[in-house]
């Protein structure tokens, strides 16, 4: 934050009022019936967002030919050479 009043112009900018009237803006708060609603809105651009995270992950996999050497979490292969496979 650089002082109060840049604070507090970014705040009315984005017309940020705490004081909302419904208590519904978080999931352990909302009604079920909202999140279920707001669940099902969001579930095809989410389906997308996964979809090109799959693609993306695919993308970085090993690769013999091209020499890549991604590790992609605990179920990934490791490779000869991997950090992850040295012994202290």
């Amino acid at each position: 934050m650089l002082n109060r009043q840049t604070a507090e112009a970014i705040q009315l900018r984005l017309e940020y009022n705490p004081a909302p009237p419904f208590n519904a803006g978080s999931p352990d708060t909302a009604p079920a019936e909202i999140l279920a609603l707001v669940k099902e809105r969001i579930a095809p651009f989410r389906q997308r967002r996964e979809e090109a995270n799959r693609r993306a992950a695919a993308r970085l996999e090993h690769d013999p030919e091209s020499g890549n050497r991604f590790s992609l979490g605990t179920n990934a292969k490791r490779l000869p050479g991997d950090p992850a496979q040295t012994k202290k």
